[in-house]
């Protein structure tokens, strides 16, 4: 249970209410005369401002209208309405002004959301604006991201000038000086200075000499620098070295001045247009590890060129970083400790560093450079997939970052615009198809759209809009477009590239890449093409480590000698274009994608704080004082908004309204204190020691919201003990799911439920007719439901003495035991006329004698309950052909007291019931009923589709106009005596949808699954509902999602080891059972330890109308042409070919295996016409009517539901009884019927 949630959101809107309702005790003025009543309270727990403002003794702590200079009257509105409601409207005209007020105000948390909101509106016409009011107010994710943009969108950020002539010195130094400058040539980034300085002459040109030093002259165009001669600004020594430098080191030309000292004005920028898109290859044998730069892909004398070549000990790791390569190699001697190093060789400069390397606290993880920072993704403990994400701090330590939603080891990781994407990798049961997204600005992860197919050893990378998996094994070409969640499939590779599989894009081509292959991808057109320059020397494959990415070069490249020369730091390698690219490579060529935001969460649990630090510092304003004198200060404005009780005292005009003290009478203070703390935290502390007293105190406060969540926590706490005192409580405060849950656990547990027989004594006359009247109970004999009647009265005999007759009506005499029977005769309570009926009934309609005299009218105490031992445990099978609905039930001719053997030559199927139908009609089943679809009307007409239902109660036929579902290929399931639909297909693809037919006969939304799925297998077990299998857009699903149909709330749980496709699902004590299918499955799932278990195949293939059941704690697995009985203890398979349909019934192979209780009695063959037919009923399945998938829970029956007929639940013969009852004449007893069922059925008494 959490309660924090919904209560935060009930109480602020609470207190919008009060803000309303002329509670306000200060009035805001503002510059323009508005005025805004709001609580002094709520401006101290939303700000530090006022709360310092309304606690320093000033005036402004007493004043009951206070002055406040906000830029406008509309922004006071949005902060204040934001005070209340934690929800913020944002548009770009008020943003700024916002982000003002929260500075003034110590909003940091609205602070860090508005620069959130600043980001998804950052363009070429306002980033110098953004760029600059982010350094103003300490923006740092702002500032960094607007330095970026204007970075690779310099040309357009200084059209007009004027926007870059507003920079301060710093800013313009910080922009002009970055080697990320992406410029059409160094023309535009001297004319931009020299205009900046223009602007303000007087005062700037003095530091142009300074500002000059960091434009890169030699990339200047000759006619730029020929009007640099005539630049008045340029007319001083230092500018003249400088315009010499470019004249003299032209890169185009290669005239190089050796006399130039190397410096940072002779390396182009990133976007410099004289600078070439070129590979690189980073390669690895037993000693050298190797990068060479291949200069066109398109061109016909294309060749590697060798770049740097490093010494290495053996096969290492290695892994890429932007502009840099790592890898981890071993120091000291293989008998010696030794120590793990991390050498990285910097692209820029050639020079190599080592450090101390800690591995992170998994294997097989996947590395990833995001936001300056190595993460760790995925990977293995204890030899299982993990969820941990990791990134290494500045101390060299790995921290935990969010967990990712599902384990996964040796994840792809791509990072694509401003989210990271970890895909593929494996589960603890092989290929993982899931794709998750990370935000690593707010740490959120969230599930995509999953692959359409595994790519074991393959490549990611993204370019443009898309992100590609392509090579592997399965030879895979997967695109996504993240902006719609979807995976289309690409024409496959030619080879498989599973062995150092890489690959890079070029010109808008993807460039795959292993050891002996190599291929070209065209986008556009759709098609692969050989690439073998691409591959790698045969003299240099002994390890075949491989890494292709994309980066810039010029024609200069650098010396042999360079990383040992003086001026190695300035003759650097230009910086890739995007990232150095390994078998995870991400490329974009499109703008980023930005966060949404959400700020209501975060700033109600910081209200709450607040208030809650508010309550200690001496701002209370009532005193709660309590029976035992003691006393709690709290705000009244807290009571009114968590409370309507409070809110109506305080507002009524009575005297509390003005006190400061009032009275209150709570149990006890703990339960105050316990209540109290729940209004200012949402969070309360249950035991079942106060339980009850808090919901009795919340039925007084009007807690709807927390009633709810401690009715929930005494669900999980009923057993034997409580059950009946749980029970009484809960009708009383009437907390209808906690009587369902307390009465069925009753009904279950009868016998232990009534020892000691004190628990049932203290029941209402009423709710003890509820519990005995219900057919569902469950006890070892009918003896103990008498003698707990009986005592019972005699606990109370002069009061209840006459209403024993009433309830004798309820006991089911023909099943006492015959020592039992004999008693009664010796019981005063029993010496009436009523009540000797009854006794001769029950002598004369023995059950076990199959003694059976007619002149007694049939009713429900003839009929057995459903836990009534001496009923016995049957197969009943349901089938069907082309003309017939056949039921059969499968029993021992020797009787009850025989030994059961499945396989026994004693054992026969017994025909129930035989049903004429019109074609293969739709067979579905609930509790104690069959139901079948079928077109009624002339084929040539319009056909109306209708829905009939057999009660194997009575045998009776009903039919009704039966409506679909929004959705086909859907599974039905009776939950809690409704109709569900779960999953199916809409428009060709599989829906998330779940439905349930309401009293109207009309489907109903209820909560959407987490995955879509079509065809799942539904089981109900315990008080879940778990859908698994099925099929998803790329095949068999292997998820499991539980639902809890009380709360209707989804969970994730372990996904299937296999698939298992048109097989049978059943429950069997405590685990979940799937079995046979095409793939001769077996598994076995426990939902305690959310793990599964792979177990014996069968030995034949059951898909052809398989389905299973439980008897005797066996599965019975049965198909057409065989059948298989599961030993579950000793776990092995063995022949049943009992259960076969005959071959005369075989023409569509309809068939359903059920476990039921059935007595001695059988149903004559022409019951169905005769009179008496809906007496001799086939007695209600042990749990439920099992389908293909199927719910069986042994020893106990799973929850019971009523009949469904016309979309209405069947009142069933206790029910009918119990009404009857209910009702007392004064003078006689009236027969009373109800519509569906013969008057016959009651009983006159």
């Amino acid at each position: 249970m959490d309660t924090r949630t919904s209560y935060k959101d009930a109480f602020m809107s609470s207190l919008r209410s009060l803000r309303d309702d002329g509670t306000c005790d200060v009035t805001m003025k503002l510059r323009n005369s508005h005025t805004i009543d709001c609580h002094r309270l709520v401006l101290m727990a939303a700000s530090p401002f006022f709360k310092t403002m309304f606690r320093s003794g000033l005036r402004e702590s007493t004043q009951r209208e206070v002055d406040f200079d906000f830029p406008s009257s509309e922004i006071a509105v949005v902060i204040i309405d934001y005070f209340y409601s934690g929800e913020i409207d944002i548009n770009s005209n008020n943003v700024q002004d916002l982000i003002a007020v929260s500075e003034y105000l110590c909003l940091d948390d609205l602070k860090k959301h508005l620069c959130a909101f600043m980001t998804t509106k950052v363009d070429s016409t306002n980033c110098m604006e953004f760029y600059r009011f982010s350094r103003k107010f300490n923006l740092g994710k702002l500032v960094t991201l607007c330095l970026e943009y204007i970075l690779s969108h310099f040309d357009e950020a200084v059209t007009p000038p004027k926007r870059f002539d507003e920079l301060s010195e710093e800013e313009l130094i910080e922009v002009v000086s970055d080697d990320r400058l992406t410029s059409k040539n160094e023309d535009i980034v001297y004319h931009s200075i020299v205009h900046w300085v223009n602007a303000d002459l007087n005062t700037r040109k003095e530091v142009f000499p300074r500002l000059a030093s960091l434009i890169r002259f030699p990339f200047c165009s000759a006619e730029c620098l020929s009007s640099m001669t005539r630049e008045a600004l340029m007319i001083n020594p230092t500018c003249m070295e400088f315009l010499h430098e470019g004249l003299c080191f032209d890169v185009r030309s290669k005239r190089i001045e050796l006399h130039f000292k190397q410096n940072a004005r002779q390396l182009p920028r990133e976007g410099y247009e004289a600078t070439n898109p070129h590979l690189m290859q980073i390669l690895m044998n037993e000693s050298n590890l190797i990068g060479r730069t291949w200069t066109d892909v398109r061109g016909s004398t294309c060749v590697w060129d060798e770049f740097f070549n490093k010494r290495i000990q053996g096969k290492v790791e290695v892994f890429f970083s932007p502009n840099a390569i790592h890898w981890k190699e071993a120091r000291g001697s293989p008998t010696q400790s030794s120590r793990e190093m991390l050498h990285t060789l910097h692209l820029e400069t050639l020079r190599l560093n080592s450090t101390a390397w800690m591995e992170p606290h998994m294997s097989e993880y996947t590395l990833k450079f995001i936001r300056e920072r190595i993460f760790a993704f995925g990977g293995t403990q204890y030899g299982q997939p993990c969820e941990m994400v990791e990134f290494l701090d500045q101390t060299g330590k790995w921290t935990p970052e969010s967990p990712m939603l599902h384990p996964v080891s040796k994840p792809y990781v791509v990072h694509f615009d401003a989210k990271v994407y970890v895909l593929g990798g494996f589960g603890a049961d092989g290929p993982s198809l899931l794709m998750q997204e990370f935000d690593p600005i707010w740490s959120t992860w969230q599930l995509k759209e999953p692959m359409p197919g595994a790519c074991q050893s393959g490549a990611v990378l993204s370019l443009n809009d898309n992100i590609f998996v392509v090579g592997g094994s399965e030879r895979a070409c997967f695109i996504y477009t993240p902006a719609a969640d979807t995976w289309s499939v690409l024409s496959q590779p030619d080879h498989v590239h599973n062995i150092s599989a890489t690959a890079a894009a070029l010109h808008g081509h993807i460039m795959l890449c292993g050891l002996s292959c190599a291929e070209m991808y065209n986008i556009k057109d759709d098609y692969w093409s050989p690439c073998n320059e691409l591959l790698i020397p045969n003299t240099q494959r002994h390890h075949g480590g491989l890494a292709l990415c994309t980066t810039r070069t010029t024609d200069l490249k650098p010396h042999a000698s360079s990383s040992q020369s003086n001026v190695s730091h300035f003759f650097k390698t230009p910086r890739p274009e995007f990232v150095i690219i390994d078998s995870c490579s991400c490329l974009k060529d499109s703008n980023r994608d930005f966060v949404k935001m959400d700020t209501r969460t975060s700033y109600k649990d910081a209200f709450m704080s607040s208030l809650r630090s508010l309550r200690d510092d001496g701002t209370c304003d009532v005193t709660m004082k309590l029976r035992n004198s003691h006393t709690i200060d709290c705000h009244r404005l807290v009571l009114m908004a968590a409370s309507p009780f409070f809110k109506t005292m305080f507002r009524s005009g009575l005297r509390e309204s003005t006190q400061r003290e009032v009275d209150f009478d709570f149990p006890s203070s703990e339960i105050a204190v316990v209540i109290i703390d729940y209004f200012y935290s949402g969070e309360i502390d249950i035991n079942s020691n106060n339980v009850q007293d808090l919901i009795a105190v919340s039925e007084y406060l009007c807690l709807d919201d927390l009633k709810k969540h401690l009715c929930a926590f005494m669900t999980t706490k009923v057993d034997s003990t409580n059950c009946m005192e749980f029970y009484r409580f809960s009708r009383k405060f009437n907390l209808g799911k906690l009587v369902t849950l307390c009465l069925e656990y009753i009904l279950s547990h009868f016998d232990e439920a009534v020892t000691p027989p004190k628990r049932f004594d203290e029941l209402s006359e009423e709710e003890l007719i509820e519990v005995v009247s219900d057919d569902r109970l469950t006890s070892k004999n009918e003896d103990i439901v008498y003698h707990s009647i009986v005592h019972w009265v005699n606990a109370d005999l002069n009061t209840r003495k006459e209403v024993f007759p009433r309830l004798a009506s309820l006991i089911r005499f023909p099943f006492c035991s015959a020592e039992c029977l004999s008693s009664m005769t010796r019981e005063a309570l029993m010496m009436n006329p009523t009540c000797m009926e009854f006794l001769h009934e029950g002598l004369c309609f023995d059950v076990r004698s199959k003694r059976i005299e007619l002149h007694f009218k049939q009713n429900a105490r003839q009929l057995p309950r459903e836990g009534y031992e001496a009923t016995n445990p049957h197969l009943m099978q349901i089938l069907m052909n082309e003309s017939n609905l056949i039921g059969r039930t499968w029993t021992d001719v020797r009787g009850p007291t025989c030994g059961w053997d499945v396989r026994g030559s004693t054992c026969v199927w017994v025909e129930c019931f035989n049903k004429p139908i019109q074609g293969k009609v739709e067979v579905f089943f609930s509790p104690n009923a069959i139901h079948w679809k079928e077109a009624s009307g002339s084929r040539t007409l319009s056909s109306r589709e209708m829905l009939h239902t057999l009660n194997l109660e009575t045998l009776r036929l009903n039919s009704t106009a039966w409506m679909e579902p929004h959705m086909s290929e859907y599974t039905l399931k009776f939950i809690r005596e409704r109709i569900f639909a779960f999953g199916g297909t809409q428009n060709g693809q599989p829906s998330e949808m779940v439905e349930f037919l309401d009293q109207t006969g009309k489907w109903t939304p209820e909560s959407s699954m987490l995955h879509p799925v079509s065809k799942p297998y539904v089981v109900h077990f315990d008080a879940k509902v778990y859908v698994l299998g099925g099929f998803v857009a790329d095949g068999p699903s292997l998820l499991m999602q539980e639902f809890d149909p009380i709360w209707s709330t989804w969970q994730l749980k372990e996904p299937m080891p296999g698939a298992c496709q048109s097989g049978a699902v059943l429950s069997l004590n405590d685990n979940i059972f799937v079995v046979g299918g095409s793939e001769r499955a077996c598994f076995m799932y426990t939902p305690a330890a959310d793990t599964w278990s792979v177990l014996s195949q069968p030995a034949h293939v059951h898909n052809i109308s398989a389905t299973a059941a439980a008897l005797h704690g066996h599965i019975m697995l049965c198909g057409l042409s065989c059948a298989e009985m599961y030993n579950i203890k000793d776990d092995y398979w063995s022949p049943c070919n009992k259960l076969l349909i005959p071959n005369t019934q075989r023409h569509h192979g309809g068939l359903a295996l059920c476990t039921t209780r059935t007595t001695d009695l059988k149903p004559h063959a022409s019951s169905s016409q005769s009179n008496v037919s809906h007496f001799f009923k086939t007695p209600r399945p042990k749990s439920v009517i099992v389908d293909s998938c199927s719910c069986l829970k042994d020893p106990n029956p799973d929850d019971a539901e009523c009949v469904i007929e016309n979309n209405h639940v069947l009142p069933n013969l206790r029910a009918i009884q119990r009404k009857s009852i209910g009702h007392r004449p004064k003078k006689k007893t009236k027969k009373k019927t109800m519509k569906g069922c013969p008057s016959r059925l009651l009983d006159e008494n």
